[in-house]
């Protein structure tokens, strides 16, 4: 125990490694075999921190898993606005396009319209150029003629209503015609400028719809490479926690194989069988030079403190001293109580 064997007597242990095992000894005849670690045989510890290490690893990926789906939810809900945006300045493009089209029909319309009244005109210039020329060559009729050549009254009338009418449809054509070109000029004017307004309509609402696709798609590439990251960290995860289950697993197996170890160990003793043999050899040793005695060295004032009746250890029964000696243990708890626990490597 702690303190129970001087320097002088620890001076005695012999350890050494014999066929693999570590052999301890003691100057007193004692000899405990216990089995030596080997670097490719795993230790709880090495396990326990293997464990937590993984357990941390989980931790981190599901978290970083968590927030990518965070920003995976969040890129969706931004290209679901900009899809709803993008749908609706297509509508735009498609009613403008299909008003375009009406313009071009009307426009192409009003041009043809344009072109027969200018041929109307053509030809009622001609008419009117040739009335001009017969004017010119011939007198032209007055009244006082009509009425001097005319054979009667009614012949008379005939004549001068036919002159008047003349002149009148003359001049009716001419204002026709007028109008008709000024009409087809008007309609020509608007209908270019409506156009105009409507291509430049269609250019800047295709250019919106241009606009909108490039962010939908920059939005997609990033959504998609976050679901590719995802996907990477989730398998990473899996992969992670399967390792972190089969940790567990050998680690359990471990501990139940020491623990099997330790209850073969213990043999008759209340504690390890190699701390019995450090300590004293399995002898009931009377006290040394500070005062620990008995098959586990009990100082006086931890024998006493454990509830001994006797004055030393080594004067009760093995029965008694394996009973106090399992209460200070404590399932290994207490293993620090003894020096050699630490030399051993156990507890």
């Amino acid at each position: 125990m702690n303190n129970s064997a001087p320097r002088a007597r620890r001076s005695r242990l012999r350890i050494r490694l014999v066929g693999g095992v570590l052999a301890l000894g003691s100057g007193l005849g004692g000899l405990a075999v216990m089995p030596h670690s080997s670097g490719a045989t795993p230790s709880v510890s090495g396990l326990s921190s293997q464990l937590q290490s993984q357990r941390a690893t989980e931790q981190r990926l599901a978290a970083s898993v968590g927030g990518l789906s965070t920003l995976i939810a969040g890129l969706s809900n931004q290209v679901a606005v900009i899809e709803r945006h993008r749908a609706a300045v297509e509508s735009e493009l498609s009613a403008d396009q299909v008003t375009l089209a009406g313009v071009q029909a009307r426009l192409a319309a009003e041009r043809t319209l344009r072109v027969r009244l200018i041929a109307r005109l053509g030809r009622a210039m001609r008419i009117l150029d040739a009335q001009l020329v017969a004017s010119y060559e011939t007198d032209p009729p007055d009244v006082i003629s009509v009425v001097l050549k005319s054979h009667g009254f009614a012949d008379m009338l005939d004549q001068l209503t036919f002159l008047r009418d003349a002149k009148q449809r003359q001049q009716d054509v001419i204002a026709a015609t007028r109008r008709a070109k000024a009409a087809a000029a008007a309609a020509a004017t608007e209908l270019a400028s409506l156009e105009s307004h409507d291509q430049a309509v269609t250019a800047v609402v295709a250019a919106q719809a241009q606009a909108v696709t490039g962010i939908s798609d920059l939005l997609q590439s990033r959504e998609s490479t976050l679901e590719t990251a995802r996907s990477v960290r989730v398998a990473e995860l899996h992969a992670t926690r399967a390792k972190t289950g089969d940790l567990q697993r050998e680690l359990t197996k471990l501990q139940a194989e020491l623990a099997s170890q330790a209850d073969q160990a213990y043999g008759s003793w209340a504690i390890p069988a190699a701390i019995v043999m450090c300590e004293s050899g399995g002898q009931n040793l009377p006290p040394n030079s500070a005062g620990a005695s008995g098959y586990y060295q009990f100082l006086p004032s931890t024998w006493t403190g454990e509830g001994g009746d006797t004055p030393a250890a080594y004067l009760a029964p093995k029965s008694e001293q394996d009973r106090l000696a399992a209460k200070l243990w404590d399932g290994g708890r207490g293993a620090s109580n003894w020096d050699c626990a630490a030399i051993v490597g156990i507890g």
